[in-house]
Parts: structure tokens; sequence; C-alpha cells
């Protein structure tokens, strides 16, 4: 964990970051490329509206990851706006690429994406949602074991 004294993330906007500004807006956050000061790792900085209708658990859920196929949370820090609008800020690990960019760059070229590529998204995504069920107590933490007589 960062030891995040005012704010002590650069949160300086990479001039690509701000060409691709549109491609990191989603419908529930905005995620932005920053710097940490103390150790000049590059993080990645997701800025979530806490709507006061809705019960807010990602800081929770994030805190309760902790697997190789997850980004890691380094630090959390709260923040508001001119319109007293209050916004989580999950300073995350940084990830320069995702799956959507993958694909769509292989779309664009008209080509296949590699079947490694493939196979090792697929297992990805696989591990992740065997990670969110164990989260959801759906699965056993054990393995089941049959005996067929």
């Amino acid at each position: 964990m960062y030891a995040l004294t005012g704010i002590r993330v650069l949160m300086e906007i990479a001039t690509d970051i701000v060409d691709r500004q549109a491609s990191l807006k989603g419908s529930f956050a905005i995620v932005i490329q920053a710097k940490c000061l103390e150790s000049g790792e590059a993080v990645a900085i997701k800025k979530v509206l806490q709507d006061k209708r809705y019960k807010n658990r990602e800081l929770q859920t994030m805190r309760l990851l902790g697997h190789p196929n997850v980004v890691s949370l380094k630090h959390c820090f709260f923040s508001t706006t001119d319109k007293d609008e209050l916004y989580l800020n999950l300073v995350l690990e940084y990830v320069p690429e995702t799956t959507y960019r993958v694909t769509r760059h292989y779309n664009k070229e008209n080509q296949r994406m590699p079947l490694i590529y493939v196979k090792l998204y697929t297992y990805q995504v696989c591990i992740f949602f065997r990670l969110i069920l164990k989260l959801a107590h759906v699965l056993p933490s054990k393995p089941f074991s049959y005996n067929l007589v």
C-alpha cells in the first residue's frame, strides 16, 4: 500500500491516455493513468461516483481479492467535487492492454487472434469466474471427491 499524504500520486495524464480518454470512460467510472511519486511506478486510478441510492461494495470486494489474475489494489482515497459529489478513487496496478483492445486490433487488421492468446485469455476468464464463485460461497473451498462404488 502507498502512504498517500495529501495525494502523493502524481495525476499527470499521459498524452497517449488523453487521446484514448473516451475508451477509458465507462458507465460507472473513469480510469486514468498516473505515476506514483515515491516509486515511479505506473498505476491506474479508477474514479467511481459513490451514489447514495446504491450500496457500493467495490472497495470491500477489491480488498478481498488477492489473485494473480486480478489487478491488485494499491491504495484508495475519497474526493469530492464542486457539486458535493463523493468519489471513491481506487489506485490499482496498471495493465497496459485489455482483452477488448487486443481483439479490436486483430479485427481491424482482419486477422485471427493467435490460438495461444485465445487459450490464455480463456484460461484467465475461467479462473476469474471460479474466484468470483468462491467469493460468493457457491463453490466449496476444497474440491469434491466422489467414490463410485
